[in-house]
């Protein structure tokens, strides 16, 4: 093999790409095995991990399809905020899960509850954050 094949090694915009993909795919993974604590919810027996396990997944995949699709070359900084967005709602996400799992009073249940939803809705909202590109429009 030549030098040439491997001068996309090179190409920071490459690193970039590899690092969204991989970031993104570590939190959304992380997340949806997490609300496995979300079933120990006394007041929905499990209901809201599903949903929001399939919500979580959904919106993980789909962003992971677009950016799979995009050429490296398309790829900046600001594709990596995403993962930030996801990230800052996974502090929530484990706030509201711990709340859930630990306290079975109807406060706590309802504080994780809603701990929760905001968590799904920061992910849920943080998978459309990435520069749109003329290609996809």
């Amino acid at each position: 093999m030549r030098l040439e094949n491997f001068k996309i090694l090179l190409d920071c915009r490459f690193w970039i790409k590899s690092a969204s993909i991989g970031w993104w795919g570590l939190v959304v993974g992380s997340y949806v095995w997490f609300l496995g604590f979300v079933g120990r919810a006394s007041l929905l027996d499990g209901w809201l991990s599903v949903v929001a396990a399939t919500l979580i997944g959904g919106a993980g995949m789909n962003h992971l399809s677009k950016l799979y699709d995009k050429h490296f070359t398309e790829f900046n900084g600001f594709y990596l905020l995403p993962a930030g967005f996801i990230s800052v709602g996974a502090a929530v996400l484990v706030i509201g899960a711990l709340i859930l799992s630990l306290n079975e009073e109807l406060w706590a249940q309802c504080f994780g509850i809603v701990y929760t939803l905001i968590a799904v809705f920061a992910i849920v909202g943080g998978a459309d954050t990435a520069p749109k590109s003329e290609s996809n429009s």
